[in-house]
């Protein structure tokens, strides 16, 4: 008989690991299962730091970069997070 034909009883692979009581530890999530759910992601709108936080008066700065609005990108990171507890 092979190993691989031998289940567990409870219906097979490993029970997961608990933490301080009934607290389980979640899967790992590996590298190439991540990117493909990060590009799945929508992430909202970027908005310009040069053009919303700098105008041609300024002293000169020469700024660049983007930046999400937390009120809107946090509610999705959330859910992100979520979906991927589950899968």
């Amino acid at each position: 008989m092979k190993a691989s034909n031998i289940k567990r009883e409870g219906g097979g692979g490993k029970p997961p690991k608990k933490f301080m009581g009934n607290c389980p530890i979640p899967k790992l999530l590996t590298y190439n299962k991540l990117v493909r759910e990060v590009q799945k992601m929508d992430i909202g709108k970027v908005y310009s730091v040069q053009k919303d936080f700098f105008s041609d008066s300024d002293d000169g700065e020469n700024v660049s970069g983007c930046y999400r609005d937390l009120r809107e990108y946090l509610p999705r990171l959330a859910a992100f997070y979520l979906t991927m507890q589950n899968a």
